[in-house]
Order: structure tokens, then sequence, then C-alpha cells
């Protein structure tokens, strides 16, 4: 048997074991049988109580309670946060990939603006890959970053196949400010 947690909540699935897995006396079907605290689980001779506890327990503790029985302890996984989006005339370019840095992150930001149509990976906070119509990676961050009007969307995405950046967001922002003092020089 497996245990998954899909859209929010502890599902078992039973894997075409021979003798079937239960939940509170009743066989699981194809589809799966939805948890709740309190639940018989019997899989085998094994029977497990199902239940959710305080986020504060330790993900994977293992304790021994009393009758040779085992507690373990899974982490939930946490909620996808959801996409959002604006317009770079109220949050410009250069705070988006700080606030992006600060929250740790992951998941694709797509700024549409007066330089084209720039697309930045982030993973936990750092920028990993970055492309548009003319560039990838590093060179295409900075063009993300340089983009003075258009509009913003972040989204929780899986990461590219590719990663193209090394550098961190001050990194990026630091080699930005300075092309754009070289610029104004010229």
């Amino acid at each position: 048997a497996e245990l998954r947690f899909e859209k929010g909540v502890w599902i078992l699935h039973d894997l075409q074991s021979t003798n079937g897995s239960f939940v509170n006396g009743e066989r699981v079907a194809a589809g799966g049988h939805k948890l709740a605290a309190g639940d018989r689980i019997e899989i085998g001779s094994n029977v497990i109580s199902f239940c959710e506890i305080d986020a504060s327990a330790d993900a994977g503790t293992r304790a021994n309670t009393r009758d040779d029985a085992m507690t373990i302890i899974h982490a939930r996984p946490p909620e996808p946060r959801p996409a959002f989006g604006g317009e770079l005339a109220q949050i410009p370019p250069p705070a988006l990939f700080q606030l992006l840095e600060m929250g740790n992150n992951s998941g694709l930001l797509e700024i549409d603006g007066d330089a084209g149509r720039f697309r930045v990976w982030f993973c936990a906070g750092r920028p990993i890959h970055a492309q548009s119509e003319k560039h990838r990676g590093f060179e295409a961050a900075l063009g993300a970053i340089a983009v003075l009007r258009g509009s913003f969307r972040f989204a929780p995405e899986s990461a590219p196949e590719e990663q193209t950046i090394t550098a961190s967001v001050t990194e990026l922002l630091l080699e930005s400010c300075r092309l754009m003092d070289e610029q104004g020089r010229a």
C-alpha cells in the first residue's frame, strides 16, 4: 500500500496486493481511500491507526510505544503558493527579484514589457535559468531586470531542465547597476 498527500488530504492506495488493504474493515477500492484521524488501516497482519498531529513534532521521528508499536511521523507537504502578478510600475523587476529571494520562492517569473518577454526560473529564492527572445542564462536575467514598463506574473512551476545561472540575485542586481551606470556615461 502507499500513502499519498493529494489535494490537501491523505489517501491510502492499495498497490494490487494479494490480500488487499483495509480501512476500518472495508477493502480499499481502486481509487484509494481518503483517511481521517482515527482510521484503522490493515495491511497484511499489520494494523495502523492513522492520525494527524501538531506541526511542531519533528518530521521523520520514530517513537517507541507500548506493545512494540512504532509511531512514524511524516510532515505534511507544504501547500503550493498561489500565483501572483501585477504591473512593473508598482513593483519593478529589481524589487521582484529581491522579493522572490527573500521569500525563498520557487517557480517561474514571466515579465512582458517594452523590451520583450522574459522568463526567469527561481529555485528556493535563487535564479537558476532565464530566457528571452534573444538571450539565455545570465544575459536574459539582466534583460529582465532592466525592463521599465509592462507586467509580470509569478507562478509555482517545476524547474527547467537546464540551469544556466549560478549568480545570486545580489550579483545580478549589482551587474545590472554597473551596466546602467556605464550606459549613463556613454
